[in-house]
């Protein structure tokens, strides 16, 4: 490989050794693919990885679905290339947990209490949830004490640990934050806050058009059920699909209003 290597950036929905050891099956399949080498990194945070993506320090970037509308407002030339398909699908459910002893019921109940939350441009670990708390008649600004843990396993992990009162992620991530060791067996599913589309891989702004059309080839044609490559804790990247922009509506509904777009 001795073509000029690539940076590839991830949000940090996970812990980052965790994130890495998953992924690292793809990024061996598009080295090979694309013949040059890449640089894997985790961000610090949703916005650190806008940020870089804006700025070009970023050749590839794995962007959520709310941080994906947000960044594409703000930098219009940003190209979704491809949506990762998770064990087959490229959609994702957003839940609501709470402490099963809590003897918390009903979202009414959450007045006065503190809700963990992943990142404040997570989808299902903050936008989602936000939009579920109001539209139960909740101001989650006023009503509820805000906590941001980080990223989901940390949301599962500080609820665990008696941080919070109720906490938001993707439904993922009980099982993700299971395999990392959290007692999730002691947390119980209130509510669930919403469909939102999986992760989308996007070019950042230096990546030439003749990388841009080879690495949308090669998602679209990653099987990762073939040879042992779908494997991890967090990822489980079975392949890639085509993005479809109406799978985002119901992430700007919920956007628009908390006043964000």
């Amino acid at each position: 490989m001795g073509r000029p290597g690539l940076v590839m950036a991830w949000a940090p929905i996970a812990e980052r050794d965790m994130l890495l050891a998953d992924v690292r099956p793809l990024i061996s399949y598009l080295e090979d693919e694309l013949d040059r080498p890449i640089d894997v990194q985790v961000t610090d945070s949703y916005d650190d990885l806008q940020q870089r993506l804006a700025a070009g320090t970023v050749d590839i970037g794995v962007v959520p679905p709310a941080l994906y509308v947000l960044a594409h407002k703000a930098q219009p030339e940003l190209e979704a290339l491809a949506v990762k398909l998770v064990d087959g699908s490229t959609g994702s459910d957003g839940a609501l947990y709470v402490d099963d002893q809590s003897g918390i019921t009903d979202l009414q109940q959450l007045r006065g209490k503190r809700f963990c939350y992943a990142d404040q441009k997570s989808t299902t670990g903050y936008v989602f949830p936000r939009a579920a708390l109001r539209k139960a008649g909740i101001d989650p600004d006023r009503d509820v004490i805000s906590h941001v843990s980080g990223n989901h396993i940390a949301v599962l992990r500080d609820l665990a640990n008696g941080v919070c009162d109720a906490g938001a992620v993707y439904s993922g991530g009980y099982l993700a934050a299971d395999r990392a060791g959290v007692p999730v067996q002691r947390l119980r599913q209130l509510a669930m806050t919403g469909r939102s589309p999986q992760d989308a891989v996007c070019a950042g702004p230096k990546l030439s058009q003749p990388l841009r059309t080879q690495l949308k080839k090669a998602l679209l044609t990653y099987d990762g059920k073939k040879g042992g490559m779908m494997v991890g804790q967090v990822e489980r990247i079975s392949g890639f699909a085509p993005i479809r922009e109406a799978d985002y509506d119901n992430v700007r509904a919920a956007l628009r209003a908390d006043g964000r777009l």
